[in-house]
């Protein structure tokens, strides 16, 4: 009985040394964001050292600061009077153009010359839209506050920049600029807090916008991400469309 029980064991233990058991590793899967993910090119700015990174953002700022001044003096001496409607139209035509040429030739240097050559149009109408929008009541000279408030931030903060920082500091500015124009020029900003409510809403977008077009720019793309911070106020529009083709396309 007991030989038969140990006889019993060796074989099953040379059956089971016959038929090891090969772990397997668990199937990975893949779980698609339910939103898009951002655009990121290679080589882009985001990826350089601080100092690049810094030289970047500094000299992109300056130029949309002083488009920014361009488009405020079109606003102040009115080169040219159009309706409310006629110059909305041109806005965001010159902004889909933007939106386009990013979109066919993105990265290559005929990109950089057709954005270059659009810009003054789009600060004509910008400036222009600003008018009729301050005639019609709205308090856009609050984003022109914001724009000074940001301004100021980079050419202070220096090496210490931070977007967080920019929005924190340069949002206090716009605040307390609202405040200070509806007190001694009522007539610049008629309803304060539409004012800082309109200033902080376009600084969240200047700031956030940069930061995501540090990831989609190269370094010699300067021109063309300053069309961007143009551009992009249409993402409104198209960002949902993207949504809705990145559900489309993972059946989400």
């Amino acid at each position: 009985m007991w030989l038969s029980l140990v006889e019993r064991l060796v074989r099953d233990e040379e059956v089971a040394g016959s038929n090891p058991v090969i772990p397997t590793k668990p199937m990975a899967v893949f779980i698609p964001p339910y939103f898009p993910e951002p655009i990121v090119v290679p080589d882009n700015v985001a990826d350089r050292d601080y100092d690049e990174r810094w030289k970047f953002i500094r000299f992109v700022s300056g130029l949309f600061f002083c488009a920014g001044v361009c488009s405020i003096l079109i606003a102040v001496f009115e080169p040219i009077s159009m309706s409310l409607r006629d110059s909305a139209l041109i806005f965001i035509g010159c902004l889909t153009l933007h939106q386009l040429f990013r979109a066919l030739v993105g990265g290559k240097a005929s990109e950089r010359w057709l954005q270059a050559l659009l810009l003054p149009l789009t600060m004509l109408s910008t400036g222009t839209l600003a008018r009729n929008l301050h005639d019609a009541g709205w308090p856009v000279v609050a984003l022109g506050v914001a724009l000074v408030g940001a301004a100021l931030y980079t050419g202070v903060a220096g090496r210490d920049f931070s977007f967080v920082g920019q929005y924190v500091l340069a949002g206090l500015s716009t605040i307390l600029g609202c405040i200070a124009l509806a007190a001694w020029f009522p007539a610049l900003m008629p309803n304060v807090w539409a004012g800082m409510a309109l200033g902080l809403a376009g600084l969240a977008y200047l700031v956030y916008d940069f930061a995501m077009i540090l990831k989609r720019r190269r370094n010699d793309e300067k021109l063309s991400a300053l069309a961007d911070l143009h551009a992009d106020l249409l993402n409104g529009v198209t960002y949902p469309i993207r949504v809705i083709s990145h559900w489309r396309k993972f059946i989400i």
